[in-house]
């Protein structure tokens, strides 16, 4: 009952209006247990008052108790006259001064901890506390701390906090806020009254200081913020021009204090008293870190927004905040990037995640032609390729294999060098392949469907200096007398005498394959035979694969996971079926050949997939599904999973060899995309932070990989590769490297202390993109539009503004006295791009938007639809309609606007959202915040608009409402609400 009148209470808002700002109970718990329950608005009452309160009832009732007379000392000042003051002093010299510190110290940039889904537009206020203890261990060696340096405990965990979430967030300073008494007179101390204030503590943790410095630095944060404390919140927020934004606490979004935790009770007369807590369940801010502090130990609550964050994930924070600061107590000397963010065993469950299978050292020493050859012996006769009618036995295709390796033996195909294979798809393509590597050399992949120029480039990068080809198909390369071609079409390789394959190390290079630059050149991927080998036997065993299986292969060479569709059934004794490119590319062609071949197997994109299943596919229960290539969405995942026996999941970077993790998806739930899964054989799986720290779950950074899967690195490129190859941390192997993804992450939050979830794709930390299933870096088209002599500058962005997918739009600004139409650019981009890499959107603006520091600001660049012809879609009508597309017009900077735009897509925010319902009603239409969110596009906004009810003479007062303005509850005049 008692828990159930706190709870009440502290839901129950005041009337400012109509009452007083205090409510006072008393329940007769037992004869001799009673709950005094005192309930005061904030507006008349701080912490401070609440003790100054307490020491009066006892004088008031301990004379009452002896019946005596009852009178109390009047304060020095009443709060009045602290009102007064105040108020003249806001209009003096001091404020300016004040105000130009802060001015100084602080930025508007919210603290980026990842919330669990997106952030509502309206803070909530809703709240939870997690209840922390710090370890008494802990607790003494920061006493002893704070002894030797001279600290207090507040700004000691002040400043320790402030790093711990720096370090979190990758952010060089985060912003606390933090009540103060405000009482800078002693003649204020026993007046009652709301004389706090809420300070801003933003510590500068740039450089990567020592933990001692950074602790030295909080300090004199803290001592300047103190300096400069009398500006009022408010003033401070307005005087700073802050944007208001209803998502978000202006100025921070982390709360912080830290009281004193000694009251062990008192005595009313003969009554004992002890404190009573009334249940949380409001929170001002993001999170807020209440601590107690007692003289001997440390312990409060950390109060978290439900809506924004999962109460796992404020756990996870917590534990880690008590690993970071032990390590940090332990060794002050460390820097700030060399502590740790995760308990020893959350880090070690991150460290030893299982993988699908495992692979002995022994089995790496094999190449991948040597398991090829290995299953022709066990079996010559079974079928391994087929393509349109034509098949090869393992038999037929090892003999041509053998004498055609032999053959580029001859011609100088030895060990590391590397051999241009120029084919389309057919027999003679996995012929070919097989033969560089039983040769003992490398192949480069070269698609006859990519431009000449760029063909010419990857043969000259990689130092080709011979190339397998057919016809005329390496003519348009003209590559001269440098490069030796052989063709495929005229040789008789029944006259060649087939020789034993020469030694070859197990970490002999087995292809180089290019992959997009964001330089504006390609680079090229070094793989090795180990790299390769480890791959293939490990997704033998899981997914698997075997002898009964037929693999349908409808990826192109110069995607790297074509290797998967040849080399694991040739492998493991089973056949590949190749699908023609057009046949790949038809939804009706490709269903057709998965029911003639016998599929049991296959792999594609997304993208594939999904014209798979438009074409009406019905399925087929036999079949195993692998996709991978970019992000698989949770809609795909559940039309697929019901077409086939199992569908797979599979990820990773060409760098890595072809996949590095996969899982078989399951139901998804409320997920957006499927799980990235568990690492394959030999293969470490790393999130880490900017500095290549380990990540708890629930965090977001980068992935790095790390294994046997880790190709050498780019052909020709040094820089680069040290750039992107890095010493694995976290191997116990000397020697071992881990490849920087620049993938976005996240692990999972699992059950238990020390659990670990799955692994999320969150997205990518640069430009890179997947588009259909192709990795893109958008520095390369953007540098292939730049080469026309009518662009000035070029941006690239992979956008998904509808129903339609990912897609490609090139924004430009012309040069002087230059012009180009679309067309023109489309045909100079596909010159030298492969079609996946020309944009679909060409949209010419004047100038490029910029961000305040004078970068391109692309988040504000317009959706492609903007770049319709003057006129296009419906246009404004109404009254409404018309003065809504005036206001859109002048605030987000558009020429044009029709009734089927949507607000948020040419370029508005929530914070511009304000702006408009202000110039709206101006021009004579009210418009609420959620009206934006709701209406899909300015028809549908229009609809909801209406004029402002005139108050008729004589008309009752507006209704009072009750609003809440950062947590407190205000009784306001609806007519005055907007303001």
């Amino acid at each position: 009952a008692a828990a159930g009148l706190l709870a009440a209470e502290a839901r129950r808002p005041f009337d400012l209006e109509d009452g007083k700002p205090f409510r006072f109970h008393l329940a007769i718990l037992e004869d001799e247990r009673h709950l005094f329950l005192a309930t005061v608005h904030h507006v008349a009452f701080d912490g401070w008052s609440q003790q100054v309160l307490m020491r009066e009832l006892a004088e008031l009732y301990a004379a009452f108790r002896a019946g005596e007379p009852a009178q109390l000392a009047e304060p020095a000042l009443q709060y009045s006259d602290f009102a007064a003051w105040q108020r003249r002093w806001l209009s003096g010299d001091e404020l300016d001064r004040q105000l130009a510190f802060w001015r100084r110290t602080l930025d508007d940039r919210p603290l980026e901890l990842p919330t669990e889904g997106p952030r509502p537009a309206v803070f909530s206020h809703r709240g939870e506390a997690l209840p922390w203890s710090m370890p008494a261990e802990l607790a003494a060696r920061l006493r002893g701390w704070l002894k030797a340096e001279g600290q207090t405990a507040y700004m000691a965990l002040a400043g320790a906090w402030q790093a711990y979430l720096a370090a979190l967030t990758g952010q060089d300073a985060v912003s606390l806020g933090s009540p103060i008494a405000g009482r800078r007179s002693q003649l204020l101390e026993e007046s009652l009254g709301f004389f706090a204030n809420t300070l801003v503590l933003r510590t500068p943790l740039h450089g990567n200081p020592t933990f001692r410095e950074a602790l030295s630095r909080a300090r004199d944060a803290a001592l300047d913020a103190f300096a400069h404390q009398d500006v009022p919140f408010e003033k401070l927020v307005d005087g700073l021009g802050v944007a208001r934004d209803a998502s978000r606490n202006p100025l921070f979004q982390a709360g912080f204090q830290v009281l004193d935790g000694s009251f062990a009770g008192e005595r009313l007369a003969d009554l004992e008293v002890a404190p009573l807590a009334a249940p949380i369940e409001t929170s001002r801010f993001d999170i807020d870190l209440q601590l107690y502090d007692d003289g001997a130990g440390f312990a409060g609550a950390l109060i978290f927004n439900p809506d924004l964050f999962a109460r796992e994930k404020a756990a996870g924070w917590l534990a880690g905040f008590e690993a970071f600061l032990a390590a940090a107590l332990e060794k002050p000397e460390l820097r700030l990037a060399d502590l740790p963010l995760a308990p020893p065993a959350v880090a070690a469950a991150l460290l030893s995640r299982p993988a699908v299978a495992r692979v002995s050292e022994e089995e790496l020493e094999q190449g991948i032609d040597q398991l090829f050859f290995a299953q022709a012996a066990r079996r010559p006769a079974a079928p391994a390729i087929g393509f349109e009618g034509a098949e090869l036995s393992y038999g037929e295709l090892a003999g041509r294999v053998e004498r055609l390796a032999t053959l580029l033996r001859l011609r100088g195909a030895v060990p590391e060098e590397r051999v241009g294979v120029l084919l389309e798809r057919g027999l003679d393509l996995p012929l070919a392949l097989l033969a560089v590597l039983r040769a003992g050399a490398a192949y480069l992949p070269l698609d006859p469907s990519y431009p000449a120029e760029r063909l010419r480039y990857m043969v000259e990068a990689a130092g080709c200096r011979l190339l397998l080809s057919s016809g005329d198909l390496a003519a348009p390369l003209g590559l001269g007398s440098a490069v030796a071609v052989l063709d495929m079409a005229g040789l008789d390789l029944a006259g060649v005498e087939p020789a034993a394959a020469p030694p070859r190390a197990a970490d002999s290079l087995a292809y180089v394959l290019f992959t997009s630059g964001s330089t504006g050149k390609p680079k090229g991927v070094m793989v090795s035979h180990r790299n390769l080998v480890n791959f293939v036997r490990s997704m033998a065993i899981v997914p698997g694969c075997g002898e009964e299986d037929v693999m349908v292969s409808v990826t192109t060479m110069s995607f790297d996971i074509f290797g998967l569709e040849l080399y694991l059934p040739l492998a493991t004794g089973a056949k590949v079926e190749l699908a023609g490119r057009e046949t790949a590319a038809d939804g009706e062609a490709l269903a057709a050949l998965l029911a003639g071949s016998g599929a049991t197997m296959m792999q594609a994109t997304p993208a594939t997939w999904r014209v798979l299943l438009d074409s009406g596919w019905t399925g087929r229960q036999s079949l195993r599904a692998l996709c991978g290539g970019e992000a698989l969405p949770a809609e795909l995942a559940a039309r697929l999973r019901g077409q086939v026996a199992e569908l797979w999941n599979v990820y990773g970077p060409t760098e890595t060899t072809i996949w590095s993790a996969l899982t078989a998806v399951g139901e998804l739930g409320a997920a957006p995309v499927a799980p990235l899964g568990e690492p394959l054989a030999n293969t470490g799986l790393y999130v880490v932070d900017r500095h290549g720290r380990l990540l708890p779950p629930g965090q977001p950074g980068e992935l790095w990989i790390g294994g046997a899967g880790v190709a050498r690195g780019y052909i020709g490129r040094p820089a680069l590769t040290a750039e992107r190859f890095l010493p694995d941390p976290f191997a116990a192997a000397p020697g071992s490297r881990a490849y920087r993804t620049g993938d976005l992450v996240r692990r999972g939050i699992g059950l238990g202390e020390d659990a670990v979830g799955e692994l999320e794709f969150l997205g990518r930390i640069d430009h890179q993109v997947k588009v259909r299933g192709f990795r893109i870096e958008l520095g390369e088209i953007e540098a292939a539009l730049a080469g026309h002599p009518a662009i000035g500058q070029a941006i690239v962005l992979a956008r998904q503004d509808g129903p339609g997918g990912i897609r490609l739009v090139a924004y430009w600004t012309p040069r002087a006295a230059a012009a180009a139409s679309g067309e023109e650019l489309q045909a100079h981009l596909r010159a030298l791009l492969p079609d996946y890499m020309v944009p679909a959107f060409l949209v010419r603006l004047e100038v490029f938007p910029l961000t305040p520091s004078g970068k391109v600001d692309r988040k504000a660049l317009p959706a492609p639809e903007l770049g319709r012809p003057a006129g296009a879609g419906r246009q404004p009508g109404t009254a409404a309609e018309l003065a809504i597309a005036t206001v859109w017009r002048e605030l987000l900077g558009v020429a044009e606007v029709s009734l089927d735009d949507n607000f948020f897509s040419l370029g508005g925010d929530s914070i511009v959202v304000i702006q408009a319902i202000t110039r709206c009603r101006a021009a004579g239409w009210v418009l609420k915040p959620r009206d934006f969110f709701t209406a899909g596009n300015l028809g549908e906004l229009a609809v909801l608009a209406a004029p402002p009810v005139a108050a008729e003479p004589g008309a009752a007062p507006p209704e009072k409402v009750a609003s809440q303005v950062r947590g407190i509850e205000i009784s306001s005049d609806l007519a005055m609400s907007e303001e």
